[in-house]
This record gives structure tokens, C-alpha cells and sequence, in this order.
């Protein structure tokens, strides 16, 4: 996503690995993005949720962040990590996305009683969707 998506978002970006989230050096961001963020340790996801669960900061997930804890994959660690309820469906046998993921409840997506912002993506978005979520972040 970082070398055909972002470059097309018109934004200034910096790009960081997700085991990056808990070094103390790194900035404090308006915005995270979280792409690949499918399998999570305990201090990742209390690291991320200590990030992005303040006031004026907004949170944009992609697919199924915090999916897996450990040997287990639930929707119910997606909404421990993100609080946005995921359905998860099987419409296909094989294929790029043979495991579809979908929004419950549409109220755990924007802003939150305290003041922070979530984004949901089901599959990766387009460079307008990200433009589209950074400016309204």
C-alpha cells in the first residue's frame, strides 16, 4: 500500500513497521493507519489502544486488525482492539478474500464519546478513500 496508495493520497506520510507502535522515539500522530495489523501481541494492542484512544486522534483499520490473539481468531478481538463490531462470512471457497468481514453496528464507526475517531476499510481502500478519511480526520 505505501508505494502505489499513499503517494496518491496528497498527504505527507511516514511509514512504520507495526512493531514500531511501542518504541517510546515514535511520534505522536493525528492519524494511524493500521494495514496488516491481523495478529497482535498484548503490549501491541495496549500500546495501540494507549496511541489512538485520546481525544483528536483517529484510528484507520483495514481488514481485521487484532483478529488473532494468540492461537485464537475472533471478530470479538477485532471489537476488543478497535470497539467496531465485525460479522465475519465465508461467501467463498478460495480467492483473495475468501473470509469477508463486515460493520454490525454503524455507530462504533466515527467519533467516539471521547473524542476519538475510527475508520473501517473491509478490503484495502483506494487512494481517494484514504484522502477521503485523512481530511475528514
Amino acid at each position: 500500500m505505501n508505494q502505489t496508495v499513499m503517494p496518491r493520497t496528497g498527504v505527507d506520510y511516514d511509514s512504520y513497521v507495526l512493531s514500531d507502535i511501542s518504541d517510546p522515539q515514535l511520534p505522536d500522530y493525528k492519524v494511524y493507519l493500521f494495514v496488516n495489523a491481523f495478529d497482535l501481541t498484548e503490549q501491541q494492542r495496549v500500546t495501540i489502544r494507549y496511541r489512538v484512544r485520546r481525544a483528536g486522534k483517529t484510528a484507520v483499520w483495514v481488514l481485521a486488525p487484532g483478529y488473532y490473539r494468540g492461537d485464537s481468531g475472533s471478530v470479538d478481538n477485532v471489537a476488543d482492539l478497535t470497539g467496531i463490531k465485525l460479522r465475519e462470512s465465508y461467501p467463498v471457497a478460495e480467492g483473495d478474500y475468501a473470509r469477508i468481514f463486515s460493520v454490525v453496528d454503524p455507530e462504533s464507526l466515527g467519533s467516539t464519546k471521547d473524542g476519538w475517531s475510527n475508520v473501517y476499510f473491509p478490503e484495502p481502500p483506494t487512494s481517494a478513500q484514504l484522502r477521503e478519511a485523512f481530511r475528514d480526520a
